[in-house]
């Protein structure tokens, strides 16, 4: 298991126990449009990415996206309108701006 991976379900230990947040790993494209068209919204919150592909399949699946500023982003997102671009990756700010006003 890699360290970001362990960070992560250190992090959210209770809600992973309380059934809150699940994590489900690597996924085939069926299951990941499954879980895109069920989901309200995806969060990026990669410090470094290549083509953000994604970030191009929740925008077509019509959902909001909450990211960093990575490559590609700044021409996919609109700030308030179908998601919001954060600078830093503080999970504060990426709650406050998955809420959607």
């Amino acid at each position: 298991m890699d360290l970001e991976r362990m960070n992560i379900k250190e992090y959210f230990k209770d809600e992973i126990q309380n059934k809150r947040i699940i994590l489900l790993g690597r996924k085939s494209q069926i299951e990941i449009s499954h879980f895109l068209n069920i989901s309200d919204l995806l969060i990026m919150e990669s410090l470094t990415e290549g083509f953000p592909t994604s970030m191009v399949e929740a925008i077509g699946c019509g959902k909001n996206v909450v990211t960093t500023n990575v490559s590609g982003a700044k021409y996919m997102v609109v700030n308030g309108k179908n998601g919001y671009i954060v600078k830093a990756r503080d999970p504060q700010v990426f709650a406050k701006k998955s809420s959607m006003d």
